[in-house]
């Protein structure tokens, strides 16, 4: 054990309750949750992960944190009917800031019926200059709010308050494995998240290279037969281009995804679109603009003795800075300003 696992005291609140998403219903946002949960009960706090089926009633969410996102609350339907509680503090990403849109009632499902409301933003513009979101439009100026940490900002309204931050890896901090970024590398490039009709472009030049190379492509997608997370990760380290590429609109609003950050943490290469991911990992990592030249990079890197060496100060950076244990101490901080 590192000593690194953080055992923070609540004030204001007895326990974490993370709502919606339980990794059998085949939800996304549950490889989110799971980490949360992990996280939070790797820290000696009391956690529950609970959705309809659990039938607890308002009662059990006196004093918590409640941890969801919006979507799942309103009309998803293992998880629709989520108690409210005046006592509870409800941190709900994705809320929507926009009014009603596909029947999302946004903050007004909470107002007046918990204790306190803060939505959950990422931590990058969202829904501006072009970039349309249905249920978001902000942008974000971090230097307007109250910094929590390196990465969260708290910003104080009427209402609900806001809260920003970006995602972390799944692993926690006594989980990293330093000498597993000497694994040997298989010939192929692996990418785990979504290809589909309105980012495939910005795949293609990075599968011409890998069809000129004779390199397999092998692609999971966690909205078809999602690979089980020790499988992803043995996939990424084994990986000689363990892939993360940002569609336009990430790219536009400056988003920093999970993907690469995992990646890096497993003991991967980063490879990475995104100018901010770059520049978060100090510029140890594979980037290009364009995914073609992001495989020559990439392949470059590789080449390099120094490259290995690159990949362990990120994984130290991500260790100390960038793991469920620092997201949910933010979140509690947040909670209890």
């Amino acid at each position: 054990m590192l000593g690194i696992l953080l055992r923070i005291d609540m004030n204001k609140y007895k326990k974490i309750i993370v709502w919606g998403a339980k990794l059998d219903t085949g939800h996304t946002h549950g490889f989110i949750h799971e980490a949360i949960v992990r996280a939070s009960k790797a820290m000696g706090i009391e956690t529950y992960w609970l959705d309809n089926r659990d039938n607890v009633d308002e009662s059990f969410f006196n004093d918590s944190i409640v941890i969801t996102e919006q979507w799942l609350v309103f009309r998803n339907g293992m998880s629709n009917k989520m108690p409210l509680n005046k006592s509870a503090c409800y941190l709900v990403h994705y809320l929507g800031n926009r009014g009603p849109v596909e029947q999302n009632p946004g903050a007004s499902m909470y107002l007046g019926k918990v204790g306190k409301l803060i939505d959950f933003r990422f931590a990058s513009n969202w829904g501006i200059d072009g970039v349309e979101d249905k249920n978001y439009a902000y942008k974000f100026e971090p230097e307007n709010y109250e910094r929590v940490s390196d990465t969260a900002y708290y910003e104080k309204n009427d209402d609900y308050d806001k809260y920003y931050d970006i995602w972390a890896t799944d692993l926690l901090p006594n989980e990293f494995d330093f000498e597993a970024r000497f694994t040997p590398q298989e010939r192929q490039a692996f990418f785990c998240g979504t290809i589909r009709e309105d980012n495939v472009s910005v795949f293609k030049g990075f599968l011409t290279k890998c069809d000129d190379h004779k390199i397999p492509f092998i692609y999971n997608s966690p909205w078809q037969k999602q690979l089980p997370t020790e499988e992803v990760r043995a996939n990424v380290i084994k990986s000689l281009l363990p892939l993360d590429l940002r569609p336009a609109n990430h790219i536009a609003n400056g988003y920093i995804a999970c993907r690469a950050i995992k990646n890096i943490s497993y003991g991967a290469l980063g490879m990475t679109n995104s100018i901010q991911t770059y520049e978060l990992f100090d510029g140890e990592i594979a980037f290009a603009k364009d995914s073609g030249d992001l495989f020559d990079v990439a392949i470059e890197m590789q080449n390099d003795p120094k490259t290995k060496d690159k990949i362990l100060n990120q994984m130290k950076k991500i260790q100390a800075k960038h793991t469920y244990i620092n997201r949910v101490s933010d979140m509690i901080k947040a909670a209890e300003i």
